[in-house]
């Protein structure tokens, strides 16, 4: 039985580390956890974070469970004080006793779970919309920038590991400097520390947000705020993906990503960006005939 003690009063979601990716794809674990706890009708949620190494998490972990994993526990309210754990031994320990129901289904302190979390038609539970200040926040400073703009976003990949996407990065940069127009201002959001950006980017006088890098409230709130979100697979476009305010489409060199399906500002739309000037050339012109 997959159960802490007899009773059902609470469900202890476990996000494990050794076992889960540390990023933004924490959030169709929230949403499944969201889902389990309506289908069962368990009165508490209580969300425990372990980290994938014991007593001492490295330090690019740690700073995600701070300024990623935690901030986006707080979009779902009764989950918004999750338990960060130093190891699966003081897990186990703060477990003994307690009277609930563990998820997911199977999950041991010794052995890995078969469990993959995916969003699937989860999507429509809408479960990242931004608070109404950070909504607040986002569209002052977007319109101190220029009100009368169309706001594009485009989000780069993650630096890690950098080197193997900075083709990727840098045609997504290409990108964003030939959307620049009169009516249209493209922002930059790095999805990286800003202290570890590789050197060797060329951001020229490109707006860039990087306030938005280390507060998913505001990242999401911007996303929310913009005409059209522009971002590759990886990283924070799972915001978008659970929130039906926002309209993204992802850049993708991935031989194995969906293909596109030919409404380029469909929500989840993929479209492949090879780094190359006719590719770039093909998405700038489907952007700017959405925008007129």
């Amino acid at each position: 039985m997959n159960a802490v003690n007899q009773g059902m009063l609470s469900l202890f979601a476990m996000y494990d580390l050794s076992y889960q990716p540390a990023d933004y794809r924490y959030i169709d674990f929230l949403a499944q956890v969201r889902e389990h706890q309506n289908t069962i009708g368990v009165e508490s949620v209580v969300v425990c974070i372990i980290p994938s190494m014991d007593n001492h998490p490295n330090k690019p972990e740690f700073w995600i469970i701070k300024n990623i994993l935690v901030p986006l526990t707080s979009f779902i309210g009764e989950f918004s004080n999750p338990t960060v754990f130093r190891s699966r031994d003081q897990a186990k320990r703060f477990l003994h006793g307690k009277a609930g129901m563990l998820f997911p289904k199977g999950y041991d302190f010794h052995e890995a779970p078969g469990h993959k979390f995916r969003a699937g038609s989860l999507e429509e539970m809408n479960i990242a919309t931004a608070s109404s200040e950070a909504v607040k926040y986002a569209e002052n400073w977007l319109n101190a920038r220029g009100s009368a703009k169309n706001f594009i976003t485009i989000t780069l990949i993650g630096h890690r590991p950098y080197k193997q996407h900075l083709s990727m990065i840098k045609s997504m940069i290409s990108l964003a400097k030939q959307l620049q127009a009169p009516d249209t201002l493209p922002v930059l959001i790095p999805d990286f520390e800003e202290q570890t950006a590789p050197n060797e980017l060329d951001f020229g006088r490109l707006l860039v947000y990087s306030e938005d890098s280390v507060n998913v409230q505001l990242l999401a709130a911007t996303y929310q705020s913009s005409r059209i979100n522009i971002m590759a697979w990886d990283g924070p476009h799972q915001l978008c993906r659970y929130n039906q305010d926002c309209k993204y489409i992802i850049l993708t060199d991935d031989e194995f990503a969906e293909p596109d399906s030919g409404g380029y500002f469909k929500r989840g739309n993929f479209i492949e960006l090879a780094p190359s000037p006719s590719s770039l050339t093909a998405v700038i012109k489907n952007i700017r005939q959405h925008l007129t």
